[in-house]
């Protein structure tokens, strides 16, 4: 993961344009960001950030893909059931918040919240070994914010399940918690909603295939 080179993958940096000097703050488009759709907030109209996602490989045991934000743009905190993880910052700098459980899940009710302890909360810059996470350890749950444009490898073995609730991704949002100790928050299942929009771009890089027969992946 840590030695893949970018052009393997198809992947080229992308900087940031300069902030508007009339809006100070206000995010700009990447290449990775040239459309949007708008959503309502009251009276306020909040703008919703692209994210591309390019697929390399996906089979049984494994899945591996690249996610392009834009800065600015976030995917909501999930969770990894069963799964482990690799993640590698491309290019560019992420913020990673990350989770895992403190208690034992709560009997008969899927929603009910449940005490998790903070793993990490940093920006994670291209060029550092890759993050990893397991089943129950090294931050299960994690949300990603992109800091500036940046792009990151995923590798998850093995791959979700949509068919399979056990396996499925679900999503999460923090809430406040007088009673807890320090580093610990409550997390609550939900449906995110107005969330930054993902699309799957075209992926042009080395492609992955399973040699008949054989118990290796080989890359062509």
């Amino acid at each position: 993961m840590a030695g893949l080179p970018l052009s393997e993958l198809g992947v080229r940096p992308v900087d940031d344009p300069p902030l508007q000097e009339d809006e100070p703050g206000a995010l700009q488009r990447s290449l990775f960001s040239r459309a949007f759709s708008f959503r309502s907030n009251g009276a306020r109209r909040q703008r919703r950030l692209v994210i591309e996602y390019l697929h390399v490989h996906e089979d049984a045991d494994l899945s591996l893909g690249v996610f392009c934000l834009p800065r600015g743009a976030s995917l909501p905190l999930h969770n990894h059931p069963g799964m482990t993880v690799l993640s590698r910052v491309l290019y560019g700098d992420m913020h990673v918040r990350a989770f895992d459980w403190a208690e034992p899940a709560p009997g008969g009710d899927p929603w009910a919240p449940r005490r998790a302890t903070l793993v990490a909360d940093r920006v994670m810059h291209a060029g550092e070994e890759p993050a990893l996470l397991q089943a129950s350890s090294g931050g299960n749950m994690h949300a990603f914010t992109a800091a500036s444009s940046c792009a990151v490898l995923d590798l998850l073995a093995p791959p979700y399940d949509t068919n399979d609730p056990d396996k499925d991704c679900t999503y999460y949002r923090e809430l406040p918690d007088s009673g807890g100790q320090p580093g610990t928050v409550l997390l609550q299942a939900h449906e995110p909603l107005n969330q930054d929009k993902i699309v799957r771009g075209p992926y042009g890089g080395a492609h992955i295939a399973t040699k008949p027969h054989a118990a290796r992946t080989i890359v062509h």
